[in-house]
This record gives C-alpha cells, structure tokens and sequence, in this order.
C-alpha cells in the first residue's frame, strides 16, 4: 500500500472533526469567532458566574469533565486544568475552548502509526524509548499497544486535538459560554482548592431520571418522518463532534461507529435511551433533550446509520414493543412541578415584545407590562404565562412564555401619550429598544412584601405605579395606583379600548346613569365605552365559547388522539370554526391538541406543533355533511360524506393531562368558534371500515354499540358565535386628588384620563372594568364596589433600592 494511500485513509480518520455542526448550533459557533479570545475572556470576566459554569462542565452535553478531571479521576485524553500554568493568558485558555486544535499541549497529541505490514495504529503516547512505542488504544484507553521501533515504517502527529472542534454547539447561549469560561479560568489560577470550592454538591450532581413513567411502545409507535428530521437537527448540532458525520468515522476515537460497530451498551431503542439518558463511558448525560427528543435522535441513527450495515440494528417488533416498560408520558418535557416566581416576572412575551413585567394577580388575574414602552402589553385571566416550553422548566428551553388565559377585552389598553398622542412616531421604535428617554425611561421596580411597584419617567415626569385585582360578581377588576410627581408637564392616559360598535359610550354618574356629552370632569363621573375586541369579521371568532365541555378522566379516555377510534359528525355551515377538539379548557392552543374544524372552506384536522390534515371538499356550502376521523396504530384518515378526503401514518399523540373536550371551540387562538348547525356527533370504540363509512346513511344511534360519546343539540345550547352578541362594556372611575382631572372618550374609542401640570405630587387611583353583555348599571356597580382610598407608593419605595 502507497504511502499516500495510507495517509489518505489517516486524514479522512481525522478530518471530520471540521465537519459542520447545523445552522441553527453554528451561529453560536460563528458570534463567539467574531468576537475573539481577548473579548470573550474579557466579558466571561464581568458577565460569567463560576458556579453556574462548573455545572455546565460537570453536566453538560459538552462532557468536559470526562476529559478534564484531576487527582484520581484524571484521564489521559486531556491535562487537569489545575495544572495549567500561570503564563497562559485568559484569551489562549478560551482559544483553546473555540479553536482546540490551534495549539496542542505536548503529551495530549493523538499519533497515528504505520507498520511495516501496512496497518494504521492511532491512539495517544504512553511513553517511548529506543526499543518501542507503547500507545494507548484510541478506542480503549485501558489498553497498551506495544510497536517495536523497528516493525514502524513512519509515524505522525495529528494536527487534530482529541478535542472536538465543535464544543460551543453543545452550549445553548453566549452566557453559557460566558460561564464556561470564567470557570475554567478561575481553576486555572485558583488551582486544586478554587476546583474544590466550586465543586458542585452531591445532589446538584444527581442525574435524574426523567423516564420512569415513559410511555416507550407509544413514542416508538408514532416516530415518523417529522421525528426523523428533529433527530437528525439533533445529531448534526451534537452528536456528530464526536460520532462523525457519516456515522462510520468517529471524530473522537473512543466513540462508536454506528454505521458499522456494536454498540457497547445495546442497540435496540430502549438501550440506547438509557445510555443518552444516564451517561456511559466518555458520554455525559444528554438531558438538555427532553426523553422525546432522545428518542427522536437514536430513530434517526438507527434508520440512517445502523438499518443499512450494522447487524446489530434490528427492527421493531410488536413482541419487542409490549416488552417494554409501561408509562403514560409522551416525553415532550420535563416533569417540573409549579414554581413561585414572586408577585412579577420578567421575561419576553411571545416573539413579538421584548422586555415584560408580568404580574401574577390575585383570582387568577394577569397583567403585563411592556416595558420598553410603558404601556399594558396585555391583560388575561385563568392563568398566568406559559411557561413549559423555556428554560424555566427545558435546559434546552426555545420557546417564549406565551399568555396562559383568556385575553379580557378592552382592559389590555393603558397606554401613556407623547407629545400628546397615542401613535408613536416610526422613527422612535427601535427594533428591540425602548423609546427614546425624551418620551419614557423605565427605572425599575421595588417590592413591598408582595407588592411590585414600578418605578419610570413619562416625558420627564416621574411615576410610580402598582396595580391589584379582584372580582366583583366574577368581573375582573384592576385597580392601579399612582404616583405622579409635580412637573410642568400634563399628561394623557388612555386607561381602556375597543372597537367601536355604536353602543353607549359617554361619561357617567357613579349609579351608572348617562350624563351629556364624551367628555368632562373626572369628579363625580366615570367613563364607558362599548365595543368589541375581535378582528376582521370575516375571520373565525376565538370567543372560545364551548357548546359542551367534557372534563377528567372522561375527556382523556375520549381524547381525539386515541387509536382503534372513529369521531363523526353530522354539521351544516356557510362559515367556519371548530366541531370538536381535546384542548386546554382555557387560553390559548398548545402542543399535542387534537382539533376538528372548517377552515378556509375546507375541513381540517389539526394536532398541535405536529402537522394537519385537510380534506379536497369544500364543506361550508351550507349543505349537510358527515365527517369521520378514523385513527389506528398506524394511519389515521379523514373521511367526508363516506369518502377517504386524506391519510397521514402514525399521525396522532397521545392525550394531554388537563386538557378536555370541547363541541363548538378549540382556544382563544386557534380554530374559531363554530358558527353553523351541527346534528349529532358519535365517538366510538373502533375504527369503521372505509366500506362502512361509504354506506353510511346517519349517525350511530347514543345507545349503539361502541357508542363512547353521542352529543346532539338542545334547546340549552349556546346559540353560535355569529349569532351571539359580542359587546363588551368597558368603564372606569379615579379615587384619590381629582381635582383638575378630566375624562375624554377620543376618535379611536378609547377612555382617556386627562392630567394637568402640578406644583404637588398627584395621588390617585384608577379601577377599571369590562364584561360582556351588561347594562352601564352593572359596570358602575362593579367600579363601586371596587372603589379603595389610594396609598402614596412613596411611603412603600423610600429607603429601599429599585430592583
């Protein structure tokens, strides 16, 4: 064999350690390089937390302590970090974490072997005399090979660390890395006892594991071609640094090759999901993956790697399947329990605004602040944020915390004007800012027990404000209380707004009888507008007014997921909006719902964040229709009118905990309120035939065989969402130094609270209100009700720091 030849075979061993990692891992990758060594060591320094990094390198999928231990867990395959010397700067120590194969520390080099015979050895340097060359095996480092001097024909040091080139796709942010880095650098220079100091405990060490009640058989059963691409996101970011790219060349010589080697602790599903989840040998536990994501990663390596070569790989069987433990989780998260945040969080809210304080209210009332414009972002009740999907409760956390409830229409508006108005000029919004300091500058907020009280300047007046809540008679109620320094500068506030309807809007007497006029004094008045807070009318209504609600154990066992069932239903519409759903009984749609609705004309079956099925007929013609979902282990179909319409494999997830069954709504988000007749629907206990199906002339009588659910119509049910009356009535009153207070209804129906230049501080409180479907009456008995003497905030903020 030529010399070339086998040095050829030597650089393809070494040269996947440059193989890409994905796109998304890469930008990482890419803003660490542009930033530099001297920068980065520069902001781990003020920005990183020494403790928070030792758990990244004790726990993290980056693994670095299977390489980098010390005293009695040392390894060969790299130096203790204690011992690095006093001359190395902290830009080569984060040199070496972005570029390791830049520089190699002598004794760590990988050397690659030819023997006269032609074999290739490759592993790391034991030691060497004039006689011999004894190597650690690359492959098992517990193993000596021992080369005569005189059986080498030429031997080379890699140009490549053991290292993997890739390491920062492992981190999931820049603060990772941050932390990362300040970790390293202080056990640099603070030796073994900095390394004991920052050693985590124990039980912060602890792997937990979060597969005990996995339902395996049915994760497995319903991995398709969606999983598939998720696990292959999921190798390319991570698993190839080690494993190599083609799944037959491993990067790191101790790692297998799934392609083409047995698998040292079991190559069937459940094996391999033990070892990503516990750990083994050189590989740290993978629970930045939820158990999901796990098993989407080893579908991926067994149907790209293993299936085509390895004979190991063996395929799933129905024996291998009910083998398995059992379980009732789908493993899309972690198993974290309800958190106390305190009275407020800060975060993003959805993608859209960037900086929110959200404050968690009393009787089940949110609100939150966004605070780059200091304006209410929105307002909801029956929950507070969403959080399942972040950081807060996922390490690999990619989503924002969304609003958990049901918005509350009109009272999402409290909002300050500048220069008078309400619109702000283009020019001032910053794509992620906060606006100019000449119109607002937020400062921060203190705590007064349970109290959060904000603190900001509006056109250079300062405020502060805090806001409670209530109900009256199950009307929500927010009351904010301010404090409004002395300025020269007077004030707009709009305190309330909805689409404009025609209604009675206008200024009020507190027993809620009309007085003349949009406008006037704020003493012995309070304001109303009506309105609605929908969108288009063309769009379907997201009221999420359900026209039955099955809830418990009765709504799972019905769940629209379940295999070996059919759901019918037996619906007349010109318009749109859901038939039936297994959804979250309040707020908005959320992963893993299963959804019947019309949609553009069409019929539409949706499960959340996996994909949707639409029928080819158009079905909101105004004529009857039946509608059939057939789910079974492996498929599930739509029929309308006895005719197969579309068909997805292993198209279904099983049912959510909490979530109920709805006729006649889906969420405040998704599907739309139906608006039409429906005649009858039938859940029942098997899959029809296609055959079936096309002779069926009318539902399944309620009391039939296999008949689960049967819902028909009565005379008590909701009227549809186009019939039923949307107005809401909004209105608010002021408590507190009213004098020179005025109230305005503007062009844009919004309630505005006019505030004069003042010589004193300003005291006051605002309470406001909405609901649907009252009299004026109503609303000013609420805002009477809810009527409190306002407490100067100054009092509650002195002598403590701004948060």
């Amino acid at each position: 064999m030529s010399r070339f030849i086998l040095w050829a075979h030597v650089a393809l061993f070494l040269a996947v350690f440059s193989a890409r990692p994905s796109v998304a891992d890469e930008q990482l990758e890419r803003s660490m390089l542009a930033l530099g060594p001297e920068t980065i060591a520069a902001q781990a320094h003020f920005r990183g937390d020494a403790r928070r990094g030792a758990l990244l390198f004790f726990k993290s999928a980056a693994g670095c302590v299977k390489c980098h231990g010390s005293g009695p867990n040392q390894t060969p395959l790299g130096p203790d970090l204690t011992t690095i010397t006093k001359e190395t700067t902290d830009a080569q120590i984060v040199e070496s974490i972005l570029q390791p194969s830049k520089v190699i520390r002598k004794g760590f080099e990988t050397v690659s072997v030819v023997t006269n015979d032609g074999k290739i050895i490759t592993g790391l340097v034991a030691r060497k005399n004039d006689n011999e060359l004894v190597l650690r095996d690359a492959a098992n480092l517990e193993r000596e090979i021992v080369i005569a001097a005189g059986d080498i024909e030429e031997q080379k040091v890699s140009e490549q660390s053991m290292m993997p080139q890739q390491l920062v796709a492992s981190l999931y942010s820049e603060r990772d890395m941050y932390d990362l880095v300040r970790y390293v650098v202080e056990v640099a220079r603070g030796g073994k006892s900095r390394a004991a100091e920052l050693r985590p405990s124990p039980q912060q060490l602890v792997v937990i594991d979060d597969t005990e009640d996995l339902n395996h058989a049915g994760i497995l059963r319903s991995l398709g071609e969606r999983d598939y691409k998720a696990g292959q996101r999921i190798f390319f970011g991570h698993c190839q640094n080690c494993h190599g790219r083609d799944g037959n060349t491993p990067t790191l010589p101790t790692a297998r090759a799934f392609g083409r080697q047995p698998l040292k602790y079991g190559a069937d599903p459940l094996s391999m999901l033990k070892t990503l989840t516990r750990g083994a040998g050189l590989m740290s536990p993978m629970q930045h993956l939820t158990p999901r994501e796990r098993y989407q990663v080893i579908h991926f390596i067994r149907e790209e790697f293993m299936k085509p070569n390895n004979p190991v790989y063996e395929p799933l069987t129905d024996a291998y399947l009910a083998g398995l433990p059992k379980g009732s989780s789908d493993g899309e998260g972690s198993e974290s329990g309800e958190r106390d945040y305190g009275p407020v969080l800060g975060s993003q809210l959805g993608n859209q605004i960037n900086n929110v304080l959200t404050f968690r209210l009393p009787e089940n009332l949110t609100i939150s602040y966004d605070l780059h414009q200091m304006r209410v972002a929105s307002a909801w009740e029956g929950g507070f944020l969403n959080l399942s999907q972040t950081q807060h409760y996922r390490q690999r956390g990619e989503r924002m915390p969304q609003i958990d409830g049901e918005l509350l229409p009109g009272l999402g508006v409290w909002q300050w004007a500048y220069g008078g108005s309400f619109d702000i000029p283009a020019d001032a919004k910053p794509p992620r800012g906060p606006l100019p300091s000449e119109f607002m500058q937020y400062h921060g907020h203190y705590l007064y027990g349970k109290q959060a009280i904000l603190s900001y300047s509006i056109e250079g007046r300062k405020v502060l404000e805090t806001v409670a809540a209530k109900r009256v008679e199950q009307v929500p109620v927010f009351t904010h209380t301010l404090r409004i320094e002395p300025s020269d500068q007077p004030l707009r506030l709009a305190v309330a707004g909805l689409i404009a309807s025609g209604g009675p809007d206008g200024l009020y007497s507190v027993k809620g009888d009309q007085s003349a006029g949009k406008s006037g004094d704020v003493a012995g008045h309070m304001a109303m507008i009506s309105g609605t807070s929908q969108g288009k009318r063309d769009e379907p209504r997201m009221a999420n007014r359900a026209w039955e609600t099955v809830k418990g154990e009765k709504a799972k066992k019905l769940d629209l997921g379940t295999p070996d069932r059919t759901t019918l239903v037996r619906f007349r519409t010109k318009e749109s909006g859901t038939l039936i759903a297994s959804t979250p009984e309040r707020g908005e749609w959320k992963p893993n719902g299963k959804s019947l609705f019309v949609r553009g004309g069409r019929l539409v079956f949706d499960i959340g964040w996996v994909g949707a099925m639409t029928s080819r007929s158009v079905v909101n013609d105004g004529e009857w229709h039946t509608a059939a979902i057939v789910v079974t282990e492996k498929t599930t179909q739509m029929f309308v009118d006895g005719k197969l319409e579309a068909e997805r494999e292993a198209f279904r997830r099983p049912a959510e905990p909490g979530f109920v069954l709805k006729v006649g709504a889906t969420s405040t988000n998704f599907g739309g309120d139906y608006s039409g007749d429906v005649e009858g629907i039938r859940i029942v206990d098997r899959a029809i035939t296609n055959d079936e199906l096309a002779k069926l002339k009318q539902l399944p009588g309620a009391e039939a065989e296999g008949v689960l659910f049967s819902w028909t119509p009565s005379n008590e049910t909701p009227k549809p969402a186009a019939e039923t009356s949307d107005l809401v009535l909004a209105g608010a009153a002021v408590n507190g130094n009213v004098d020179g207070l005025t109230w305005e209804i503007d062009d844009a129906n919004r309630i505005v609270l006019n505030i004069p230049a003042g010589k004193e501080p300003r005291v006051l409180s605002v309470t406001r209100s909405a609901a649907l479907g009252v009299s004026p009456a109503t609303i000013a008995k609420t805002l009477a009700a809810a009527k409190a003497n306002p407490v100067d905030l100054a009092t509650r903020t002195s002598g403590g720091p701004v948060r």
